[in-house]
């Protein structure tokens, strides 16, 4: 009875809180309230639910071997209390970085974002010479690996490798549009490569990346330009878990007619490790970051240093099918208290990026940021959800793009009056 009461408790927690945070007079604006308690529904609480709802028989045979209702109650008390943590520094980091006006009254008559709060604008030349070099070095790999790419879906090593750098052009190209978008939101030239690129993820059954950004540009719409409706919620929330479901199914060479039971199967494989873990090892309290912290080397080229691998710690963790569910990456990294503190920072420090903006960057890291909540920050491990898609591709890439064109801009400026000295100034008399 108490793990009943528990269940529905991590269920109805952040459901309740997004819901209350994210609706306004009929509207409904997402951001990473929204997102994080989405993510947490689907990958921390779902599957625990699959196990009380559904038959062992129904359930992949991994799975139902280690599921073990003995630690239900434990964990279930450990992720209501992380969701509160959220919640704290969620309501801290609005109170400290509250707006001097409230959203609500900046949105006007048509719950448009007025005029004057656009951001300063970047340059769209520049900005499109990185789009074109993206996709001219996106076009290159393809070409380089299309055996790989276009093979029936593994884990093998080769092909996933080869998936990553697909994918890093084509998220690459996705913050390129975003920081265009930040700037100047209407429709661009941007838009077709990172199409493209898109849909070429999802042909290779790359899917959650594809619905990551498709939860990008609903933040940037509801935030920036106009919130959604509750029917064009429904709608579209019908619509992409159709497609990305089928596109699952398809992945797999299973019947469209899986496509639910698809989506269903994502969390539920990817607690695999999940289920490993708490029936092996017990909660850990606290721990240090030692293999986040080795994960950062990762970022290094390996052209410049070739050995970094052997600064990669990594975790014993059962892990068959690649996805590493993230309650297992916090344990072995922080511990329950470590990560209750990391929670309460977590919505502090998105509050401090949406604070500022009126940027075209920090727009766009919030952006980004809020998108990767959804699915990357629940089943990837660190390496790839937090050093790669969150620091390297949300926060480092946006920023050293920005920094260029300002740099360029600076020179521009210089050599504008410089010419204008070695003009010769004409002047006419009465």
């Amino acid at each position: 009875m108490i793990e009943w009461m528990l269940l529905f408790s991590a269920f109805l927690l952040p459901a309740v809180y997004a819901w209350r945070h994210s609706v306004d007079r009929g509207r409904i604006r997402i951001d990473h309230v929204a997102l994080f308690s989405l993510g947490f529904i689907f990958y921390w609480v779902t599957p625990i639910a699959c196990g009380f709802f559904l038959r062992a028989e129904d359930m992949p045979l991994a799975w139902a071997a280690l599921f073990d209702l003995r630690w239900i109650g434990p964990y279930l008390i450990a992720i209501v209390a992380l969701y509160a943590a959220f919640m704290a520094g969620d309501r801290c980091g609005a109170w400290i970085y509250r707006p001097k006006m409230c959203r609500a009254k900046m949105f006007r008559a048509k719950l448009c974002r007025p005029k004057t709060l656009r951001p300063r604008s970047l340059s769209p030349q520049i900005l499109g010479l990185f789009s074109g070099g993206a996709f001219l070095i996106l076009l290159a790999e393809i070409a380089a690996h299309r055996e790989e790419l276009l093979a029936p879906y593994t884990t093998e090593v080769s092909l996933q490798i080869a998936r990553g750098n697909v994918t890093a052009w084509v998220v690459l190209l996705g913050s390129i549009l975003l920081l265009r978008l930040s700037s100047h939101p209407r429709f661009t030239v941007l838009m077709l490569p990172f199409a493209a690129g898109a849909i070429f993820l999802v042909l290779i059954g790359s899917r959650l990346y594809v619905a990551s950004f498709v939860l990008m540009f609903g933040v940037f719409r509801s935030l920036y330009i106009c919130p959604f409706s509750k029917k064009q919620i429904i709608f579209a929330a019908a619509a992409l878990a159709a497609l990305f479901g089928t596109v699952g199914a398809l992945r797999v060479n299973s019947s469209i007619a899986d496509a639910g039971v698809n989506l269903l199967l994502e969390p539920v494989l990817t607690s695999i490790s999940l289920v490993y873990f708490l029936g092996n090892d017990h909660l850990i309290w606290l721990a240090a970051p030692k293999y986040l912290l080795s994960d950062f080397s990762n970022l290094i080229p390996s052209a410049l240093f070739p050995g970094k691998a052997a600064l990669i710690q990594a975790p014993e963790v059962f892990s068959p099918l690649g996805a590493l569910h993230s309650f297992v990456s916090f344990s072995f990294n922080f511990g329950l208290i470590g990560t209750a503190v990391f929670m309460f920072l977590l919505p502090v420090a998105l509050h401090w990026i949406k604070a500022r903006d009126g940027s075209p960057l920090y727009r766009t890291m919030y952006v980004m940021l809020s998108g990767w909540l959804a699915f990357t920050f629940f089943r990837d491990p660190f390496s790839v959800s937090l050093v790669k898609t969150m620091f390297q591709h949300s926060i480092l890439l946006p920023s050293a793009m920005v920094a260029f064109i300002r740099l360029a801009e600076l020179a521009g400026q210089g050599v504008a009056p410089a010419r204008a000295e070695g003009i010769p100034q004409f002047t006419t008399s009465d």
